[in-house]
């Protein structure tokens, strides 16, 4: 977690931001299938082939499975980001305790 030198930190910092922003991604994909209707997931449905012998009851139950396992995705989703901004929260400040020690360091050698 502690990086060695700055280079290591300012790459791991450039990680937890790409990881964020793929997390951030995917809670929006996750939200856009929240939103969709029961008529759009059986037209999605039958697009790809799939459940062309299901009644209506059917693709009711089928979507209302997909929206409570996209719910739980989405949680899942979201601690793993309030995760990541801890992680560079933490990152951060090692940095600039870092920084501000060299700098320290620098000032008494003179």
């Amino acid at each position: 977690m502690f990086p060695k030198n700055h280079r290591e930190g300012s790459q791991e910092e450039l990680e937890i931001q790409l990881r964020q922003r793929a997390l951030k991604s995917l809670l929006l994909m996750r939200q856009k299938r929240l939103r969709e209707t029961l008529e759009h997931r059986i037209k999605r449905g039958q697009k790809t082939g799939e459940g062309e012998d299901l009644t209506r009851a059917d693709w009711a139950r089928l979507h209302k499975q997909e929206i409570d396992q996209t719910k739980r995705q989405m949680e899942d989703l979201e601690q793993q980001s309030v995760h990541a901004r801890r992680q560079l929260t933490q990152l951060k400040r090692a940095l600039s305790r870092a920084r501000r020690l060299r700098a320290s360091q620098g000032s008494k050698r003179k």
